[in-house]
């Protein structure tokens, strides 16, 4: 994170645009199946339990958490751990 708390550009979280450009992602958004079951989901939480083993929406939930990790900060370890002694 930049000083002051802004964070820099590569440690941002994806956008709404983002998940638009996914090709596959924005396909399987507007399959009237999906939208149903995340309508669903969105309308009573405890539902989720009832489809998350299907393979459209481990399909979308794959693809949305694709975007999150394209904009993972870089995690650079802040000491260095040497085996040797």
């Amino acid at each position: 994170m930049a000083e002051g708390g802004i964070p820099l550009e590569e440690e941002r979280l994806p956008t709404l645009q983002d998940f638009l450009n996914n090709e596959r992602l924005r396909t399987l958004y507007q399959d009237p199946e999906v939208q149903m079951i995340f309508t669903e989901i969105e309308n009573n939480p405890s539902t989720i339990h009832q489809h998350h083993n299907k393979s459209k929406v481990q399909e979308v939930l794959k693809l949305i958490q694709a975007e999150f990790d394209r904009y993972q900060p870089n995690m650079t370890p802040t000491c260095e751990f040497s085996g040797s002694r």
